[in-house]
């Protein structure tokens, strides 16, 4: 063990490589939690570790890397930008280059985190 390193540590950090190695073979690099039990043999207890470490952040139901979602949250708000009126969800879908699930999943998460707003079928920067 290393000096002042707990095994704890060790077990989160071993965990949190799993975790990236999943990610980077997943596409696109969204798992569910079950995805990454089955793949990299992340339980419920290292996820939260993960997510509290910053390797991990939660876009429910799914896991992914922060600088993943930063890049996928730039994407919305400069596609929401060039049309102030606001972009359909398809509209984003087709920016972002996913599938309808993740874009659904990726906009309620920039819903429920003040980064956007839904209005009927459209939606718009806060």
């Amino acid at each position: 063990m290393a000096l002042g390193v707990s095994l704890h540590d060790q077990a989160v950090a071993s965990a949190g490589t799993r975790a990236l190695i999943a990610l980077d073979s997943a596409v696109p690099p969204l798992l569910t939690r079950d995805e990454l039990r089955n793949r990299a043999g992340i339980t419920g207890r290292y996820l939260t570790d993960l997510v509290e470490r910053e390797v991990l952040i939660e876009i429910p139901p799914f896991w992914t890397t922060p600088d993943r979602a930063k890049a996928w949250v730039a994407t919305v708000t400069a596609t929401i930008s060039s049309t102030p009126s606001g972009v359909t969800t398809s509209g984003l879908r087709k920016a972002l280059g996913l599938s309808r699930r993740y874009t659904l999943a990726l906009l309620e998460w920039c819903d429920s985190q003040g980064i956007t707003v839904r209005n009927d079928n459209l939606r718009r920067l806060i």
